[in-house]
């Protein structure tokens, strides 16, 4: 069972917290220009040991329970937490959150970090529309959300820490405004990598972008992996009736074997096993391939329960 994936953007490195981040958690997120936009249920003056106290009862117990947090860090940082953002199921009505430290606002990294986590609510957790919610006259919190897709749907009374705030707007994002803004090619098709406790999955579209520059190499067709152990029908998944059968058959005869597939460095298949497949059928010994001699850095890390 998934807890929480990691997520890497342009400049963001998006991953679950742990008690090792609350120092700089409580550094850039105890500041009041931060906390007065947030519901008044949030304490001000904060608790001394509020941070500390709230990642190990709260966020902590509950990840992928419902619930799912991540903390924002820098790339070239990847130790001190700068903000966070955090979904939830059922919402409240809102279904999402988020904060950034004051040193950070103004260059577009909320923006850049509640794309991933929307991308993965609706294509791994299956919500069908997302809700928000933030303080009626909290512009940079409703740019956030308009850039995403999302349809202001009602004003409504509301309490805040900054008690200048009396209404708060609430937001709808539906998967299919958000595909309009964020584009539907690629979303769905990803290529996953695992071990034990670790899937590494890669969006196909930027693969197939990065493999663009790569000159295509002839292999032995033997020399590919997984020919013996890949399937398409996996056991929890889709089961192989007549139907899917003959549709995974018409996609291998109308395979363009002309558009050489992308192998990984080690000759797994990032795409193309419906070319290699029709490979296998028409008798090939060889193949032209395009292979990364090193992996692109992975769009998405999922951390496994044992």
């Amino acid at each position: 069972m998934v807890i929480v994936p990691q997520f890497r953007t342009q400049r963001l490195l998006l991953k679950a917290i742990s008690v090792e981040h609350c120092d700089s958690y409580s550094r850039h997120f105890v500041d009041y220009e931060v906390i007065r936009h947030l519901s008044s249920a949030v304490p001000w003056p904060y608790p001394e040991d509020g941070v500390r106290e709230y990642v190990k009862k709260d966020i902590i117990p509950n990840q992928g329970n419902g619930r799912w947090d991540w903390g924002i860090f820098l790339k070239d940082s990847p130790d001190e937490l700068i903000g966070a953002i955090g979904l939830w199921h059922p919402g409240v009505p809102e279904n999402r959150g988020f904060w950034l430290g004051t040193k950070f606002w103004g260059q577009g990294l909320m923006t850049e970090a509640v794309e991933p986590v929307t991308r993965y609510a609706f294509f791994d957790l299956g919500f069908r529309n997302l809700m928000f919610a933030n303080a009626l006259g909290n512009q940079a919190s409703r740019r956030v959300k308009e850039k995403s897709g999302a349809k202001l749907v009602e004003v409504i009374p509301g309490a805040f820490v900054d008690r200048k705030y009396k209404k708060k707007e609430i937001w709808e994002l539906s998967k299919s405004e958000f595909l309009k803004h964020h584009g539907e090619d690629g979303i769905c098709r990803r290529y996953a990598e695992s071990d034990r406790y670790t899937r590494h999955v890669w969006n196909i579209s930027r693969i197939w972008k990065l493999a663009e520059s790569l000159d295509a190499i002839e292999i032995p067709v033997e020399d590919i992996v997984g020919l013996d152990s890949v399937t398409w029908f996996s056991p929890d998944g889709d089961k192989p009736t007549i139907r899917k059968i003959a549709e995974h058959a018409r996609r291998i005869m109308e395979a363009d074997i002309l558009y050489p597939p992308i192998l990984t460095q080690d000759n797994r298949v990032f795409d193309g096993m419906h070319r290699i497949a029709r490979h296998l059928m028409q008798g090939s010994k060889t193949i032209l391939v395009k292979k990364f001699t090193q992996n692109p850095e992975p769009d998405m890390v999922e951390q496994l329960r044992p």
